[in-house]
């Protein structure tokens, strides 16, 4: 697999575990707020991850093969564009090249050589033209799996002093998920810097400054309609 292509799988793994955290935290911030049973945060927090999880991945594949499908138009279209109207096309592709500033005889060199086979032709007028190289091409369920699993996985982890507690006595539920799921903000943020190539200082503190502040509303919401639990 190449680099592009598995930091594109990195990127769906870093979305669904982003958002899986994020939800299951204010799930768990807003039982905690309410200040009901543990074994409610397990349930809400179990069947947030499944079905929230199941809905990110079935969204995470239509949009991947939607993405697929509108490229194959576009590639097709292009193909027939060049078997038709070769010089029209090679004339685009020297317009879309101008601009780099190669000297005309290098770039006439150039033309050249990308237009002398079809297939070459056409991998550089989809990339120049409509920025789509061969390393986009990613299997929608494969996507979709990847975010799937990312979102149950790293979801998981504020549920995780809930259900060791089921084995093993914890006090403190809480605050242990809070302590888990920084940590996992700030894993998550740090690759997420790598896949998006920015500061990983500054992703992971929009990270944490996202998911304290869901978890902070959720748990004022719980606190304030405690009442309503009995």
């Amino acid at each position: 697999m190449d680099s592009d292509k598995l930091k594109s799988y990195i990127s769906d793994f870093v979305y669904g575990g982003t958002d899986g955290t994020v939800t299951t935290f204010a799930v768990v911030s807003g039982v905690a707020g309410a200040a009901l049973a543990p074994s409610i945060v397990i349930i809400l927090g179990l069947a947030n991850l499944l079905a929230d999880g199941f809905s990110m991945g079935a969204s995470s594949f239509l949009a991947s093969r939607a993405e697929r499908e509108n490229e194959q138009r576009i590639k097709q279209r292009e193909k027939l564009l060049i078997e038709k109207e070769p010089a029209l096309q090679k004339t685009i592709l020297k317009q879309s090249l101008s601009d780099r500033e190669f000297p005309p005889a290098l770039l006439n060199n150039i033309i050249d050589h990308l237009t002398k086979q079809k297939k070459t032709f056409l991998s550089a007028i989809l990339a120049h033209k409509y920025n789509l190289h061969a390393t986009n091409n990613k299997s929608p369920a494969s996507s979709a799996l990847m975010t799937f699993l990312a979102f149950i996985l790293i979801g998981s982890i504020p549920l995780l002093p809930y259900l060791i507690s089921l084995f093993y006595p914890l006090s403190n539920l809480f605050m242990l998920s809070i302590i888990f799921t920084t940590l996992a903000f700030i894993v998550i943020g740090v690759v997420k810097g790598y896949v998006v190539e920015m500061s990983k200082t500054r992703s992971t503190l929009e990270l944490l400054l996202v998911g304290w502040l869901a978890a902070g509303i959720s748990y004022g919401i719980g606190f304030l309609l405690r009442g309503l639990a009995g």
